[in-house]
């Protein structure tokens, strides 16, 4: 990761941007692994709990560690597009009218996604309700640094996907 410097004549110090906190408290933290993969258009990932993954019928998965494990799988699909993916729920219904950039799925799921398995974390997975307002806070985060407009959070899943094994 490159030195944060302050954006050119913003007088804004990257370094103490709630983004970057957030980054290098997550490499910093050893008490989980983020497997991290972008697939679709091409591009293949492999993950230590879930194997390879070519492409994804949705945007983008948090999978929580296989019991034992303290790999988290970060799959983020790519938009293939420009300006970004997307965004669905509700059986394949559009949630947003424009597209999200990738940069925002990809902060969404590897940091906010994550938090809930990090050390001092696990009562997030405990209230689903708590822990979507903390994603959607943490997704702002980003949002807010790129001059977007928030998001509410009312759309946001609360579907939990157990990986019991590895895929062949």
């Amino acid at each position: 990761m490159a030195s944060p410097t302050a954006r050119e004549g913003s007088g804004y110090s990257i370094a103490k941007s709630a983004g970057y906190q957030q980054v290098t408290g997550l490499i910093n933290d050893h008490s989980v692994v983020a497997d991290v993969g972008l697939v679709g258009g091409g591009l293949t990932a492999t993950f230590k709990d879930l194997g390879t993954v070519s492409s994804y019928s949705s945007e983008a998965a948090t999978f929580q560690p296989a019991p034992g494990s303290k790999h988290v799988s970060v799959l983020v699909s790519q938009g293939d597009i420009p300006g970004g993916v997307q965004v669905f729920c509700c059986n394949g219904r559009a949630v947003y009218q424009g597209r999200e950039p990738d940069l925002v799925t990809m902060y969404h799921e590897l940091i906010a996604e994550t938090l809930k398995y990090r050390a001092g974390h696990g009562y997030l997975r405990q209230n689903p309700v708590l822990d979507s307002k903390t994603v959607i806070k943490i997704e702002n985060e980003i949002r807010r640094f790129h001059g977007m407009i928030p998001r509410t959070g009312a759309d946001h899943g609360q579907t939990v996907i157990t990986v019991q094994g590895k895929a062949q």
